[in-house]
């Protein structure tokens, strides 16, 4: 993967991230906006959020999950 997406993490795992920031290859997104506009995997990511979007019984906008901030505990 080009990137990887962070959904959400808690004091722990906020010093596992800050490590693997530092050795790892992949980098981790935790705002849409830091995701590469031409990269495959972002136009695949948003094209699962808006199927998603379709399948979930609360009627939302196409994007709406794509946008969120990571959830910190």
């Amino acid at each position: 993967p080009a990137y990887t997406t962070v959904l959400g993490f808690n004091g722990k795992g906020r010093e596992l991230l800050s490590e693997l920031r530092k050795k790892e290859k992949i980098p981790f997104i935790t705002k849409p906006a830091d995701a590469p506009e031409t990269e495959r995997q972002t136009i695949l990511d948003r094209r699962a959020d808006a199927l998603f979007t379709l399948a979930t019984p609360v009627k939302t906008s196409s994007g709406e999950y794509i946008k969120k901030s990571p959830f910190i505990k």
